[in-house]
């Protein structure tokens, strides 16, 4: 089994969240804050979410602490993914694709980054689930005060 470690960020502004989406060869689609896995050029989680939003979306952000932790066993894939999602201070620029590698596994997945209004989220599939919950809205608006575990996913495969 292998173990990934992934970070994500949550903007989130008033009742939308920035989401990016992504297609696998099958055509299933799901939406995730933007993030990645950690990488040998990484000194640590807050380099990576900071160098995964800005090639996913194209925004140079602030990551302000941690929020959420998750785990997801993908029996399908034999990896244990250990998920971080930390909350944003701050971000600039415009939303764009543009600076995806062409030589990451996700280039050909990732399909579009946008902001995603809390009512459209019932119609699309998003990792987490938190993010459906009217939970996730009241911890965004106090400022994401408190570390929560989001528990451990397990695929079916």
């Amino acid at each position: 089994m292998d173990h990934r470690i992934r970070a994500a960020a949550l903007l989130v502004d008033g009742s939308r969240v920035l989401l990016v989406c992504h297609r696998d060869a099958s055509g299933r689609t799901w939406w995730v804050p933007p993030g990645g896995g950690l990488n040998d050029r990484d000194e640590s989680v807050f380099d990576t979410v900071v160098r995964e939003v800005y090639e996913e979306t194209g925004l140079t952000i602030t990551v302000g602490r941690i929020a959420y932790l998750r785990e997801f066993r993908e029996a399908s894939a034999e990896t244990h993914h250990f998920e971080v999602f930390m909350a944003v201070d701050s971000w600039s620029g415009e939303l764009t694709l543009e600076h995806l590698d062409p030589a990451d596994a996700d280039y050909t997945m990732v399909q579009e980054a946008r902001w995603v209004e809390r009512d459209e989220l019932p119609g699309i599939t998003v990792w987490p689930e938190r993010l459906y919950e009217p939970g996730f809205w009241t911890d965004a608006a106090q400022g994401f005060p408190e570390v929560r575990y989001l528990g451990s996913q397990r695929d079916d495969a």
